[in-house]
């Protein structure tokens, strides 16, 4: 046997071609293609139902990070705003609530889906900052581990800049009304 045919006859095991049934009509062969890609169609759709829905709680779970952390500085307001004073920051009550507002806005706006390339953006920058100013003295265990939860957060923010807010969201809602308005 020549090595080239035993080469070909190889690769054709292991990428089988769908089989058709041999058609004598083109009627029945036209009717199982049409039968073949409803099947395909409805296979497509159902993953993609599904990447929807994935996408979507990645986001809301995004979102929750940040409403939490929000209401974390709201229920210790004063602490917080003593211990940015200790650090050193002026005007601290100003400053929490400037992160308060951020991450109650941020976090709302990326639950519904509603601007979250925009959103995202924000809170990467916001989360920049953070690190920088808060987070720099790595002399100290916990500002090790905030800094790397907050390059988590960057990188599923990032995620959402680059593919926006996904089909289950108000943005989409809001894109279709227009479109068919």
């Amino acid at each position: 046997m020549d090595p080239l045919d035993a080469r070909s006859a190889s690769v054709e095991e292991e990428r089988p071609l769908p089989s058709f049934p041999v058609h004598h009509d083109p009627e029945s062969a036209r009717r199982d293609i049409r039968a073949w890609d409803a099947s395909h169609q409805r296979e497509a759709a159902a993953e993609k139902h599904s990447q929807s829905s994935l996408y979507a709680l990645a986001r809301l779970m995004v979102a929750a990070v940040f409403l939490l952390a929000a209401g974390l500085k709201i229920w210790s307001f004063t602490y917080t705003s003593g211990q940015l004073a200790a650090r050193g920051f002026q005007e601290p009550g100003t400053l929490l609530t400037l992160a308060i507002a951020t991450e109650l806005c941020g976090g709302l706006l990326l639950a519904i889906g509603y601007r979250v390339r925009l959103t995202a953006a924000g809170l990467i920058g916001y989360l920049v900052a953070v690190t920088l100013l808060w987070n720099l003295d790595f002399s100290k265990d916990v500002n090790w581990a905030l800094a790397l939860a907050n390059f988590g957060f960057v990188t599923a923010l990032l995620m959402l800049l680059a593919h926006g807010a996904g089909r289950l969201s108000v943005e989409r809602a809001l894109a279709h009304r227009h479109a068919s308005a």
